[in-house]
């Protein structure tokens, strides 16, 4: 489906993510590298280069392919970091930076996400996943006290999408603390109330988040049976 995509909308970085993703769930980590090669080759709109390596190497992660995934990750850091010097780039956006962040992640740069997140909520964007995503560090780091007092910060709304996202949150960070089980009950709450995809909450409707599976923020969960 992604290839029939492409043959028409040959600058559209979602079918590439797609692509990537769909090639590491059939443990092919080579051509996945070959997908990342077309799309630094070629111009892409609505989802840049990084965000594709990181889809990518958590689809990789999952799989078990963690050698190949941490290569990925490391490459998706520099590239993010090439993006955050050049001022001009199409692609020095806060978006770029939470998934930069991602990526400090997953190759174990936590502090340096964290600083980043940190200059995220400084600027107010998207307090639900910043504050989210500093929610996973401090669990990462054990910190309960820490991790309380993120989660009462978290936005409060009506809207039911947002709710699903916090509730999506809470458990990505129950599962960090080795919560396996509230975690799993805080996904299907989010799930019933119509949880779509992340990173465009914004706007109205979307597809139901694909890769929830994949997610390296919900990793202690993997192959867990309740999960």
């Amino acid at each position: 489906t992604a290839d029939l995509g492409l043959e028409h909308r040959p600058a559209v970085g979602h079918l590439f993510r797609y692509k990537a993703a769909g090639l590491a769930g059939q443990g092919r980590p080579r051509a996945v590298q070959k997908v990342i090669e077309d799309c630094l080759r070629n111009p892409v709109q609505y989802f840049s280069p990084g965000q594709i390596m990181v889809t990518a190497a958590s689809e990789l992660r999952y799989h078990g392919y963690r050698k190949e995934s941490a290569e990925l990750a490391g490459r998706a850091v520099e590239w993010f970091e090439h993006q955050a010097e050049d001022s001009v780039s199409p692609f020095a956006t806060p978006a770029n930076r939470l998934f930069h962040a991602r990526a400090l992640r997953m190759v174990g740069r936590w502090d340096e996400a964290k600083g980043l997140l940190d200059e995220l909520a400084g600027r107010s964007w998207r307090p639900l996943d910043v504050q989210g995503a500093l929610g996973i560090i401090a669990a990462h780091d054990g910190d309960r006290l820490a991790v309380e007092r993120i989660c009462a910060q978290l936005p409060v709304s009506d809207d039911p999408m947002r709710e699903a996202l916090d509730l999506y949150w809470r458990a990505a960070i129950a599962a960090q603390l080795g919560d396996k089980d509230q975690a799993v009950d805080l996904l299907g709450e989010a799930f019933n109330k119509g949880l779509r995809t992340r990173e465009w909450y914004e706007e109205p409707g979307g597809d139901y988040y694909w890769q929830v599976y994949a997610d390296f923020d919900l990793e202690p969960l993997w192959h867990y049976p309740p999960f």
